[in-house]
């Protein structure tokens, strides 16, 4: 999640304690709303886009989020 951080903080020029809370709160949402099944691979699917490391955080949470709904 640390990429993601950044690269919010850099776009949005908000601090990185605010990015946090906001990615924190969507988090939060995602699991709540999604079927247990799902909710339980957002953590993993952040963690997945920490580790490819690529710089391409678009292409990660497209890769992500196709891991979460069960593509590749």
């Amino acid at each position: 999640m640390d990429e993601l951080i950044k690269t919010v903080v850099s776009k949005t020029n908000l601090s990185e304690e605010s990015v946090k809370k906001v990615i924190d709160e969507v988090v939060a949402f995602l699991k709540e709303k999604l079927p247990p099944p799902l909710a339980g691979q957002v953590d993993n699917m952040f963690k997945m886009i920490d580790q490819n490391n690529d710089g391409n955080i678009v292409d990660d949470l497209k890769k992500g989020l196709g891991s979460l709904f069960g593509g590749n």
